[in-house]
């Protein structure tokens, strides 16, 4: 019986656990082609802030090595992306001009949704970092209901492999007892992830992102001019106005990052945090023809007043 060809568009952590379940179930079925855009294996994309802050590699972050899918008889065309389907005549096109025939076509964007709660349930399962076998569901269900109160007592109590944890975890855990108990926690700054502690966002090629507040959307002419100022002198890349109102300038080098933020003399937007960030604002009465209400103010204030509020999860 001739295996039918099974193309996977995508060679990320959703596409390739699919791909794993459907040889755990009949090994024999199918001729098994993966296409992903990245030049790397399949990694865990959680982990990545990890690598371009240097702490990690690719290959400590890595789930499937080559021997994975050559074990498997899988081929695997990395670097390489789909950039037409023909869907009636079943071929794909890729940017490197190869052409190829399928019986079978998954799209890794879409699995997590054909998957669903199955997906979830095996996500959830996955340990947070190599110094424990624990998911971020058990841990934070320890937390609870041993009352743990700081990052070491959660190493220390639930049997951590690594006495001072690692760059992975000692965040994650930050964040897990600010979540669970976000009146008494003190946060530890020194487990912060990175952009907490450099209040800017890393991004894919290592450089950050930095967001200065401006409150409901509202700025002015001097902190428009420092921006520029700023923006000239470190010869920021780029300057994008946000969805939320406010302005991202992208690029920033790190060891920048810090002079950055002196000089721009602005606080910070919390564009990384998970928490409220902004709020969004109409101009409201003031000049809008059909206002009704000053909204900007109140806009204004819910700001201030309720900035890097973090949500509490139940």
């Amino acid at each position: 019986m001739r295996k039918q060809k099974l193309v996977l568009i995508g060679n990320g952590m959703a596409g390739v656990r699919c791909i794993d379940e459907i040889i755990k179930c009949d090994p024999a079925r199918f001729d098994i082609v993966i296409f992903g855009n990245e030049p790397h294996m399949n990694y865990n994309r959680i982990l990545l802030s990890a690598v371009l802050q240097g702490d990690a590699s690719y290959e400590g972050i890595t789930l499937n090595d080559q021997n994975w899918y050559e074990e498997r008889k899988i081929r695997l065309f990395t670097g390489e992306k789909v950039v037409h389907i023909d869907s009636v005549n079943q071929r794909i096109f890729t940017d490197k001009y190869r052409e190829m025939q399928y019986d079978k076509l998954l799209v890794a964007e879409v699995l997590q949704h054909t998957l669903g709660s199955e997906f979830e349930a095996g996500s959830q399962k996955e340990a947070i970092c190599g110094c424990t076998t624990l998911s971020r569901d058990q841990i934070v269900e320890e937390i609870r209901s041993k009352g743990l109160t700081h990052t070491k007592e959660v190493m220390n109590v639930l049997g951590w492999e690594k006495e001072e944890g690692c760059s992975k975890c000692r965040p994650a855990l930050n964040y897990y007892l600010g979540m669970v108990n976000p009146l008494e926690y003190k946060d530890e700054k020194e487990s912060r992830y990175v952009n907490e502690r450099m209040h800017a966002n890393i991004q894919k090629d290592g450089t950050y992102s930095v967001v200065p507040r401006m409150y409901g959307g509202v700025t002015n002419a001097g902190d428009l001019r420092r921006i520029a100022d700023v923006v000239d002198k470190y010869q920021i890349p780029l300057v994008k106005v946000t969805g939320g109102q406010r302005i991202d300038l992208l690029g920033v080098k790190k060891e920048d990052v810090p002079k950055v933020w002196e000089e721009l003399d602005m606080p910070s937007g919390f564009a990384y945090g998970k928490s409220l960030r902004t709020v969004k604002t109409c101009v409201g009465e003031q000049f809008c023809r059909f206002g009704t209400q000053d909204s900007i103010s109140l806009g204004i204030a819910l700001e201030k007043n309720l900035k890097g509020l973090i949500p509490l999860i139940k």
